[in-house]
């Protein structure tokens, strides 16, 4: 009796309009075992199915195998092949991260920060463990104020997330491929803004001081957010403005999603007192 195959193939098409250039893809078996997990993302580098990069989202029906359900464009794609691995046994820095993960979960793993949310990744039994490294690496872009809100990074065995059943974290495999995020899907795009400005500084040293900045304002203006809440309901479009008004620049759709996770993870606010002024009219329309 043959053992059963430890790996799904999905066949890929590019999502360009003047390219479709189709290409088959291997997913680990494992991804599909806990059921919580539903659809999984990956990211497809330049070159491995053409000279595009895009995301796939691939799902899996009961008794059926998996597929792809839907792509997204990137358009904020890091070029890794100029990236030269420059970490020591004793310490990782973020061009070390980029070049084994890639730079939709490093984007991932900066989301999570943002959002306190505790980290995982994956291991093979060939792999070192280097959970203390990339604790004390990724935990040096939180601002000290925010020290106490350290997030754990673990690394453990494939073999091992396959028997656990975890929803509270996110977990990342040994190829960069995201195997359960607890937040719902928003756009990376500022994540990897930041990680492109970081990357502008050659110092590897110094690249943390630039996201620990970034983090910062972040936080300040979500810590607005959840002081603003706290009085009253407030329309989205009027909290944007506000909070524009208070930094200085406009606050993109993209941000303000962004925001709303950290006070909703971070912060633990109410984000329900947001209210969206057409839902608003809609629903008194309705009543009328």
């Amino acid at each position: 009796m043959t053992a059963p195959s430890q790996e799904f193939e999905v066949k890929v098409t590019c999502p360009m309009p003047q390219c479709k250039k189709t290409k088959i893809v291997k997913i680990p078996s494992y991804l599909f075992e806990n059921k919580k997990m539903g659809t999984i993302k990956v990211q497809i580098h330049t070159e491995i199915c053409c000279e595009h990069e895009f995301i796939i989202f691939v799902g899996k029906m009961k008794g059926k195998p998996p597929r792809v359900r839907a792509y997204e464009m990137v358009d904020l794609a890091i070029d890794l092949s100029k990236i030269i691995k420059t970490g020591k046994n004793d310490q990782v820095f973020l061009k070390d991260l980029l070049k084994k993960y890639g730079d939709y979960a490093v984007s991932s793993c900066l989301h999570a920060l943002m959002l306190n949310c505790h980290i995982i990744f994956l291991r093979t039994e060939y792999d070192t463990n280097q959970s203390n490294q990339i604790t004390n690496l990724l935990n040096s872009f939180i601002p000290s104020q925010h020290s106490s809100d350290n997030i754990t990074i673990s690394h453990i065995l494939e073999s091992e997330f396959k028997k656990a059943k975890i929803s509270n974290a996110l977990v990342v495999n040994p190829e960069g491929v995201i195997a359960n995020t607890p937040w719902s899907d928003i756009s990376l795009d500022i994540e990897k803004r930041l990680i492109q400005k970081s990357l502008e500084i050659l110092d590897d040293s110094l690249q943390a001081m630039i996201l620990k900045q970034e983090f910062e304002l972040l936080f300040n203006k979500s810590q607005s957010i959840v002081n603003t809440i706290k009085k009253d309901e407030i329309f989205e479009e009027d909290l944007n403005q506000k909070i524009s008004q208070e930094y200085g620049n406009t606050i993109s759709k993209s941000e303000m999603k962004l925001l709303k996770q950290i006070v909703e993870f971070r912060f633990k606010g109410n984000i329900k007192k947001i209210k969206i002024r057409s839902f608003s009219k809609l629903k008194e329309g309705l009543w009328q």
